[in-house]
């Protein structure tokens, strides 16, 4: 689900309600994209989209939060190219429980007119290219989606336990086991291995320190000039090979842009060197979804 914006404003209060609608309705639907720079038919606009790329991730969370009744956070703003035409993308993630707005989305037009972007109380979904109140049936379908996600991680699990060979240990983890990079943490290794105990990181910042422009620095380094990825490259990444949700790889702050590890650029690093198609693989691989 994409959503093109030619421009915005960011001292609108206007503009702001407007994307702001669509944000929380893209979210309640599943997920998508604004990109930001680009005209309904696709062409770059004028408008510089290093503008909405600078803006502070925190204050636009804010700004969203603002208005709901429950905070949205889960959003990221990252910079995509396509030949030489450059847009900012902000990737919306799914929510669930569905964000209501619990105040009007009030402002004034250019000419004084008072406009209203979205209701007190009313809960947004997309419908094509427009952001409008859910009914009935898109609730049932947002419902039915979350327990579809629910569904296949709890059967997921049962698989590992019935599938698991007689000599295997099942392990009953706490919620409140933590691991720290403290000398009197609890002593793991962490892995891939998705059949693996999992824990929780307590200070993941440590071991996923790098953001998303870091990363990219780092790894076309390390590349020495034979490639280069963008931040296009990352999100394909990210999207084909579910880097979020690899605790060893990834961590994302409540309010704050992706974050990466040492280990997830020795992982690029090694995939590239196995196969130095890696990177345009993934991009046909995009292409062909």
């Amino acid at each position: 689900m994409i959503d093109f914006k030619e421009e915005l404003d960011v001292n609108s209060k206007g503009e702001w309600c407007e994307v702001i609608k669509d944000i929380i309705a893209i979210a309640n639907s599943g997920g998508g994209a604004l990109l930001f720079g680009v005209k309904d038919d696709g062409k770059k606009s004028n408008y510089n989209h290093r503008v909405i790329l600078d803006f502070d991730s925190a204050k636009i969370a804010d700004k969203i939060s603002s208005y709901l009744d429950i905070e949205y956070t889960d959003f990221e703003i990252i910079e995509i190219k396509r030949g030489t035409n450059k847009a900012s993308c902000m990737i919306c993630y799914p929510s669930f429980p569905p964000r209501i707005f619990k105040k009007q989305g009030d402002y004034s037009d250019s000419n004084g007119k008072q406009k209203t972007a979205f209701q007190k109380g009313v809960l947004y979904t997309r419908r094509g290219t427009r952001s409008i109140p859910a009914q009935s049936a898109d609730l049932l379908r947002m419902l039915d989606r979350e327990i579809n996600v629910r569904r296949k991680a709890w059967l997921g699990n049962i698989k590992k336990i019935v599938q698991s060979p007689s000599d295997h240990d099942v392990h009953i983890l706490s919620k409140g086991t933590n691991v720290t990079f403290e000398k009197d943490g609890t002593p793991v290794t962490i892995t891939d291995n998705p059949d693996a105990p999992e824990f929780h990181i307590s200070n993941p910042d440590k071991l996923c320190p790098y953001t998303t422009k870091k990363t990219i620095e780092r790894i076309n380094i390390r590349l020495n000039g034979i490639a280069c990825i963008n931040t296009w490259d990352m999100t394909l990444l990210k999207d084909k090979y579910k880097i979020d949700e690899n605790p060893a790889y990834y961590y994302r702050p409540t309010s704050g842009a992706s974050q990466y590890s040492e280990e997830f650029i020795e992982w690029v690093i090694t995939e590239f060197e196995k196969d130095n198609e890696f990177f345009k693989k993934n991009r046909k691989w995009f292409k062909n979804k």
